[in-house]
């Protein structure tokens, strides 16, 4: 899977969950409500920091349900340690 593959595994996953449209989806990760349709249909690309950057934002706003499933075929970053929290370590 490559690495587009593997973020709109993910962004769909994540409308799934959250019941809401890709162009939201889009938004919340990417501000700007187009890029994943763009990305999809393969008008634009994506470079590896900002692809590293959206899925690491997915990792930490992931929904806590049950029924949110990370995609088992993409690896899932670690989420990012807030300051409040290491400091409290």
């Amino acid at each position: 899977m490559t690495g587009i593959s593997s973020l709109l595994a993910v962004a769909d996953a994540y409308g799934d969950v959250c019941s809401v449209p890709q162009s939201t989806v889009s938004k919340r990760a990417l501000q700007d409500s187009a890029r994943l349709a763009q990305l999809r249909s393969g008008s634009c690309d994506i470079g590896v920091k900002r692809l590293a950057r959206t899925l690491q934002w997915f990792s930490d706003n992931w929904p806590l349900s049950r029924d949110a499933d990370w995609p088992a075929d993409v690896q899932r970053p670690a989420k990012s340690v807030v300051p409040s929290e290491a400091s409290a370590a």
